[in-house]
């Protein structure tokens, strides 16, 4: 199951750095047009928007998965080992849960915007199709949480 979800991440991370380098270039063009030609492209900032959706949920999955995300561990480190173990499992049995409620909220979301055509406000481009990824995304982010969860333990056993 981690090699799997070890695939899926980087493939994430591919496709979100892929987005992120035609957002880049996107912005790049935009402002020349603005500001050379005095022509700007006409919905580039809510293509930037739509592009994010694949960005940043994408890359919070990857991230769990190096465990990159900023802790402060000043006071953690002070604990008694019992209760830093404690709290860990206690923060991702959390973790765990909050991530499968936003993904399924998400789900639920991509059918409320299906059902009421809710489009962006300059080129009408659909809503919904911008909240899968949002869902993927959040979705692996769960995984891996819940992998590291039932991990944990069995590292420490084996040491």
């Amino acid at each position: 199951m981690s090699k799997i979800i070890n695939t899926i991440t980087k493939v994430l991370l591919a496709v979100s750095a892929a987005v992120l380098t035609m957002m880049m270039l996107l912005t790049a063009v935009d402002v020349v047009m603005r500001y050379v030609f005095g022509m700007p492209i006409p919905g580039a900032f809510e293509l930037a928007e739509y592009m994010m959706a694949f960005i940043i949920p994408f890359a919070i999955a990857y991230c769990a998965e190096q465990n990159g995300h900023v802790s402060v561990e000043l006071f953690f480190k002070k604990l008694p080992k019992s209760i830093q173990k404690t709290l860990q499992l206690i923060v991702s049995v959390l973790t765990t849960a909050f991530a499968a409620i936003l993904t399924w909220q998400n789900i639920v979301y991509i059918g409320e915007t299906y059902r009421d055509h809710l489009a962006s406000s300059v080129l009408l481009i659909p809503t919904y199709p911008f909240i899968v990824p949002v869902s993927i995304g959040v979705g692996i982010y769960t995984l891996v949480v819940l992998l590291r969860l039932f991990q944990t333990p069995l590292d420490e056993r084996a040491k």
